[in-house]
């Protein structure tokens, strides 16, 4: 089963990107016919001292100030979306921690799209925490769409779509959303697996075999779709890949259960989510 984008909602910050990954999900809800909900969230403020303490005045104060700023941006933005968007649109001002906030609120929109913008995080945010899109990645049960800046067009050629196939459910699934994505943007996909660096040549000559074979039976449904196995390590072997062919997005379906060690130092999605030079859609859902 290929995407079927109906309920989009969009993470709005206001900055330099937010057109950008406004236009991006406009771009998907117009494919689709979906809804658009723009959410911006007032982040709260850690202070040093507690409700009730004699100082709400200066909270109250500062959400009264933020909220007024938000909605004179909201409403620029919605002007703005209006003159190329006639389609279903919403908007929600929110206070609180960003990506709580945002699963929140595709918990009570029954959101099947999440588009953010991507953030850079740091060291703490990424080992110990995650920062909001990370966070947002890891626990939406729905597909999350991290915009960054398009690769330059190619004159004489379409836009490609990079999916690393593990050739698991979750990872097939992604696959399917990038084919009928690639119908609706007139883009081309290519696949990638990326197998284990064996030691014993005879033992990585058959599995790169299998491998090849798998992948040639599984692309008999997708005329035109390309497959490369490469050996190596995933996340780097992917960056390369991603350096190399310059795709418009990565589409990645992940496995939903990690390992303690994945949980800590962060999964081949979220190493790409962070590092990549593109854009990439998380497939869930």
């Amino acid at each position: 089963m290929g995407a079927s984008f109906q309920n989009i909602l969009v993470g709005v910050d206001f900055s330099n990107a937010t057109g950008m990954v406004v236009d991006r999900a406009l771009k998907l809800a117009r494919a689709y016919g979906a809804k658009v909900h723009l959410v911006h969230v007032i982040r709260t403020l850690d202070l040093p001292f507690d409700p009730g303490s004699g100082f709400d005045f200066i909270t109250v104060g500062y959400y009264d100030e933020m909220e007024r700023e938000a909605r004179r941006e909201m409403e620029v933005l919605v002007q703005r979306i209006q003159h190329v968007f006639d389609g279903d649109l919403h908007t929600e001002i929110r206070i609180g921690f960003p990506a709580v906030e945002l699963l929140e609120a595709q918990k009570e929109h029954g959101a099947d799209l999440i588009v953010l913008g991507a953030h850079k995080y740091n060291i703490l945010e990424r080992i110990l925490v995650g920062g909001t899109t990370l966070r947002v990645v890891r626990e939406a049960p729905c597909s999350v769409l991290i915009v960054r800046k398009e690769p330059p067009e190619r004159k004489d050629s379409p836009p490609v779509y990079l999916v690393p196939l593990s050739l698991s459910e979750s990872s097939l699934r992604a696959l399917d959303v990038a084919v009928e994505l690639a119908t609706h943007f007139d883009a081309k996909v290519v696949t990638l697996t990326v197998i284990p660096p064996i030691r014993n040549r005879e033992e990585l000559r058959k599995l790169e075999e299998a491998t090849r074979a798998r992948g040639r039976q599984v692309l008999e449904r997708y005329p035109g779709v390309t497959h490369e196995v490469v050996v190596g390590h995933a996340a780097p072997e992917i960056l390369r890949a991603i350096q190399e062919i310059h795709p418009e997005k990565v589409i990645l379906g992940p496995r939903r259960k990690h390992s303690l060690v994945e949980t800590i130092l962060g999964t081949t999605t979220e190493r790409i989510v962070r590092d990549s030079e593109t854009s990439v859609l998380v497939v869930r859902g």
